[in-house]
């Protein structure tokens, strides 16, 4: 009964020591969790307030679970939650922590090294907060992590080299931070990677040799937009299970490593935007399973291998902006299938076995989503069967040397949002019906011979951000319609010959950024409701017929850069606040009635005073200066002489007193003449009266009555000459 007793007491103390134990552990995760909701400073559902209390069991707290065995907490998952704050010390004491995860949320502040203590852990996700400074050394000592997620924050510094202490390491994601320094030897030890991202972040040097020697199932590995530099390793061949490799704008250098071909897993080659040389590989059509190829502002020499137009599985192909030349082969599109974009603008394809023409089979390509063919010698008319490409958004075929009409046709192409056909030799009239696309943002038909009215179908198209007709043949006039362009941001008619008034209904197209009328035959007056158009930064609408008055409410364009209104027939005073503090007489050229601030070299306006309606002789007197500059030297204000910082009353003034001859007209005065010196200084003391009569303070100018009288003296003077003769 004794030994009964023992093993009862025995039993007792063990369950209750750990039940202390428990009590004792759970205690210590409760603090490090209650630590952390301290620190957070804002939470839109305030479900962690409600939620996370003492007294009540940490492992049914909101985002929070125990494993079974210790019930200790095992997860602590609170992603996309809008959660604000920082994260505290105390939780590298959830010593038994696997997974922790706040990403998508607005955590600041700094990676605690005492997350480092974290040893069980095996998922770290703190991806798209606001966190900052270095990544700890201590992160190596988290031997069991498997998933690092880290991208999207402020980090800075160097990646430490401790990362290579994690054995167990298969995914580090790192994008998008600012982090710098060169990618650490060590992580290419690590052989249970299988995904790297360390794209847009500040990291410079090379990828090591062999980089690839020990890294038997890396799938992805990106490191785009820094400033990694050297040569492609061709050791990257050895990497046989990778699928996608993105070294786009960096600083590489040399040639496109044959021992690419090798990667017959690869689904995404992405290398545009270095500094390559040389050929593409022949090798690169081995990699049959690729679906993207981007090859782009490389610099790459050759023809394009006919092999890589055999790769069935390509979705996209992308050449452009390289030194590419030779042919394409006339059956390019049977064996893609799945092709969705076609990329090979800015290139040399004058050569082609397609006898520089479009090819009429690039209408098979039923899938294609985008076809950018521009900047090339392609010759001849559009092909009718592009029409069949049902599923395009994207058509770029500009400055090229195709002609003849725009296929009507395109209007079967629902889905099209960018349409450029500028810089060709087309002709004729705009379809009619691509007002139906009313997907199109974008309309580029500028440069062209076209010939006709604007469709009044066009004007339907209430999506259009980009509109360029510019440098055409189009005539007619601008109807109130063109109000429809709630959402336009450019628009360009420019250098046509369109007709009629500006409407004012242009004052609804508040999203206009830039606005180019010019060249055109447009009259009447600036539409006030120009005023309404915000966000305007250039207005083009010089050399049309336009008069009137140039509306002072332009004044509240304060976001104006750029203004030219020159050669037109425009009257009244040149407003002089807002942006137009800015401009020059350039803006203003050749409106003969215009009248303003001397530095727009214009007549003084003879109501000086505004508002007020006052006459001011001050203003006349003003004017008769200009005018006397004018009628001796033979030049204008708005001369090309005066377009920079110099104007006429500064090139008149520097001439004086002994100089005036450099300035006069040639015809009034030699040095040969009869009287020379009388001559000049009867020519000087004109043009001194002249800037006398233009002083930039109306109160230091000359009265006339004054200046009447100087210039009856000077006349008597020349009287006095012409008789001794």
């Amino acid at each position: 009964m004794g030994k009964k007793n023992a093993i009862v007491l025995l039993l007792a103390v063990h369950f209750l020591s750990v039940f202390l134990a428990v009590s004792l552990t759970n205690s210590t995760d409760e603090s490090a969790l209650l630590a952390f909701k301290a620190r957070i400073t804002f939470h839109p559902n305030n479900i962690l307030a409600q939620n996370w209390s003492e007294g009540t069991c940490v492992c049914n707290w909101f985002g929070v679970s125990c494993n079974l065995r210790h019930n200790r907490v095992a997860t602590l998952n609170l992603p996309n939650m809008g959660l604000s704050g920082t994260i505290p010390k105390e939780l590298g004491n959830l010593s038994f922590l696997i997974s922790f995860n706040i990403s998508n949320n607005l955590f600041h502040g700094h990676f605690p090294n005492e997350l480092g203590h974290l040893r069980r852990l095996k998922s770290l996700d703190l991806q798209f907060n606001e966190l900052s400074g270095h990544i700890p050394t201590s992160i190596g000592f988290l031997k069991k992590l498997q998933y690092m997620g880290l991208s999207f924050n402020n980090f800075k510094g160097s990646i430490p080299q401790e990362i290579g202490n994690l054995p167990n390491l298969e995914t580090v994601y790192l994008l998008n931070n600012s982090i710098s320094g060169s990618i650490p030897s060590t992580i290419f030890n690590i052989s249970s990677l299988q995904r790297i991202d360390f794209s847009n972040n500040k990291l410079f040097g090379i990828l090591p040799v062999g980089m690839c020697t020990h890294l038997p199932v890396l799938e992805i590995f990106l490191v785009s937009r820094n400033q990694l530099s050297g040569e492609i390793p061709t050791s990257l061949s050895k990497c046989g299970e990778l699928r996608q490799l993105e070294l786009t704008r960096n600083q590489f250098t040399g040639s496109i490593p044959k021992a690419l071909g090798n990667l017959t897993k690869l689904e995404e080659l992405h290398l545009s935007w270095n500094y390559f040389n040389g050929p593409i590989p022949n090798e690169i059509s081995d990699l049959v399973n690729l679906k993207v190829l981007s090859i782009e502002s490389v610099g790459l020499t050759g023809s394009i291998p006919y092999a890589i137009f055999n790769i069935s599985s390509l979705q996209t192909i992308g050449f452009t902006n390289n030194s590419l030349y030779g042919t394409l082969p006339t059956n390019m599109c049977d064996n893609l299938p799945k092709l969705e974009g076609l990329y090979l603008s800015m290139n040399q394809l004058d050569n082609s076995g397609i006898n520089g023409v479009i090819p009429i089979e690039i209408g098979n390509l039923s899938n294609l989503v985008g076809l950018q063919l521009g900047d090339s010698d392609l010759v001849g008319p559009i092909p009718n069967t592009l029409g069949n490409l049902k599923k395009l958004q994207f058509l770029a075929l500009f400055g090229t040397l195709i002609e003849g009409f725009i296929p009507s046709n395109f209007c079967n192409l629902i889905d099209l949002s960018g349409l450029f056909l500028s810089e060709n030799k087309l002709f004729g009239p705009i379809p009619s019906c691509l007002g139906n696309l009313s997907s199109l943002q974008v309309l580029d038909l500028g440069s062209n011979a076209l010939n006709s009215k604007i469709p009044s179908t066009l004007w339907s198209l209430i999506d259009i951000r980009i509109l360029n007709l510019s440098s055409n043949v189009l005539s007619g006039t601008l109807p109130p319609e063109i109000g429809n362009f709630k959402h336009v941001t450019q628009l360009d008619l420019s250098k046509n010959q369109f007709t009629g008034q500006i409407s004012n209904l242009i004052g609804q197209l508040q999203s206009m950024e830039s606005l180019n009328l010019s060249q055109n035959r447009l009259q009447g007056s600036i539409p006030q409701s120009a005023s309404n158009l915000i966000n305007l930064k250039s207005l083009e609408l010089s050399q049309n017929n336009l008069s009137g008055i140039i509306p002072k409410s332009l004044e509240k364009l304060l976001d104006l850069k750029y203004l030219n209104l020159s050669f037109n027939k425009l009257s009244g005073e040149i407003p002089n606040g807002g942006p137009f503090v800015n401009f020059t007489a350039a803006s203003f050229m050749q409106n003969d009635a215009l009248c303003g601030a001397p530095r727009f070299h214009v007549r003084a306006c003879s109501n000086e005073h505004g508002s007020a309606g006052l006459v001011s002789t001050k203003g006349d007197v003003y004017s008769f200066g200009i005018l006397l500059m004018e009628t001796f030297t033979r030049k204008k204000p708005t001369d090309d002489l005066f377009m920079g910082e110099l104007s006429m009353k500064q090139w008149v003034s520097e001439s004086l007193p002994s100089a005036v001859l450099e300035v006069v007209d040639a015809n009034l005065l030699t040095r040969e003449d009869e009287n020379f010196i009388v001559k000049e200084k009867c020519l000087s003391s004109i043009m001194e009266l002249a800037l006398e009569c233009t002083a930039e303070s109306p109160e230091e100018r000359i009265n006339m009555k004054n200046a009447l009288v100087r210039l009856k003296r000077i006349k008597a003077k020349i009287d006095e000459i012409m008789q001794r003769r």
